[in-house]
């Protein structure tokens, strides 16, 4: 099994767009440093789980097979990557907390 963390900023990402402290301008100066919004891939090479789906998730899950999305919370950080999902060509399962739970999210109305 592997764990690829791709993000680990807060919601705005390292650097922030004008700040002047002296993590973000390091930040600017070393790429290695710089940090997403939080999400992460779980895999053990038959079945593939994508933790959170932050603004920029689709250019990571491209060319995987992905077996279903997991929602921590619905913080706009953790879930804006579905909204470019919403039209990819397969079908993904996404699991997200509803009342202390992890529910199943059905697809919703038809497209026609």
């Amino acid at each position: 099994m592997f764990v690829w963390i791709l993000g680990s900023g807060a919601s705005d990402g390292i650097p922030v767009l004008g700040c002047t402290c002296s993590h973000c301008q390091l930040a600017r100066r070393v790429k290695f440093l710089r940090r997403r919004t939080t999400a992460m891939i779980i895999s053990d090479f038959d079945s593939t789980i994508v933790l959170d789906v932050g603004f920029d998730i689709s250019e990571y899950i491209e060319d995987l097979k992905i077996d279903g999305i997991l929602i921590s919370h619905w913080h706009y950080d953790h879930t804006s990557g579905l909204f470019r999902l919403r039209y990819s060509a397969r079908s993904l399962s996404v699991f997200a907390p509803y009342r202390g739970f992890f529910l199943r999210i059905e697809e919703g109305p038809s497209k026609s």
